[in-house]
């Protein structure tokens, strides 16, 4: 039984066939639920900035790797069609597309949803069908995991809250500043439907999620009064969004990330 609400289309019109490439290829998306041209639009446009961002590679592709683009969008009535453009994907982050997904009809719940991919499956553990998504939807530890690097220095100190030091090698001038707010602000929804360290769904509308943030010459901080999502997967996300961050943006010193451990 999947462990989040909301996914019981997955039980019998659910479709997935998509095998993970470094090359992007093409990317069948579809969906049935009422009111898709008011929420699924944000949904799908937030896991194309994701990908882009590192957020969607793992140990299988580097987050350097993660590239989408959305080529097309009709949307007519409870009908949806989408035409991404994908690669270098964690073969598991499909799993967090479902899971996106299921919000696309806002307060209502999707009736069908269908990803294909371009390319044949094979018996190979890149492949992912419909099969596969449904085991992941129930473990609560499939999610991306981290791409080890010696970039720059991590360390994980104890603290009784979730926070977050970054260090620059130079000096954090106004558009780094916000591209590095723009990245806590997608990691936050990135990992929105990772469940809580017991196992069990986040009510994120009881939640004060998004962090204090504080700025200095060279670093920025962020303190989250409340970090309700399991901390290994959602920290393999940040983990991979900062190293693509450290190799395209502006490098890093060092990263601290505190949490109660």
């Amino acid at each position: 039984m999947p462990l989040l609400s909301r996914l019981g289309f997955a039980r019998n019109a659910l479709d997935v066939r998509y095998r993970a490439t470094r090359i992007p290829q093409r990317v069948l998306l579809h969906a049935n639920g009422p009111s898709l041209i008011d929420f699924a639009p944000v949904v799908v446009r937030r896991l194309v900035d994701i990908v882009n961002a590192g957020g969607a590679g793992g140990i299988e592709h580097e987050c350097s790797e993660g590239a989408a683009t959305l080529e097309g969008e009709e949307i007519q009535g409870d009908s949806g069609n989408w035409v991404l453009r994908m690669g270098g994907v964690s073969p598991v982050f499909i799993r967090v597309m479902v899971e996106h997904m299921r919000m696309a009809s806002g307060a209502h719940d999707i009736q069908a949803l269908s990803l294909r991919g371009e390319l044949e499956l094979d018996d190979g553990p890149l492949s992912v069908d419909v099969n596969r998504v449904r085991t992941w939807l129930d473990d609560a530890r499939a999610y991306p995991r981290t791409w080890c690097h010696k970039e720059f220095p991590v360390s994980l100190p104890e603290r009784d809250e979730v926070t977050l030091r970054v260090r620059c090698v130079g000096v954090i001038d106004a558009p780094i500043r916000d591209e590095l707010e723009t990245l806590v602000t997608l990691w936050i929804n990135a990992v929105a439907h990772i469940i809580g360290d017991d196992d069990r769904e986040v009510d994120l509308a009881r939640r004060n999620v998004f962090p204090a943030v504080g700025r200095a010459k060279y670093e920025m901080r962020a303190l989250f009064p409340q970090f309700p999502h399991a901390l290994g997967p959602a920290c393999a996300v940040l983990s991979n969004m900062l190293l693509r961050f450290h190799r395209e943006r502006a490098r890093l010193a060092e990263v601290e990330l505190g949490a109660p451990w």
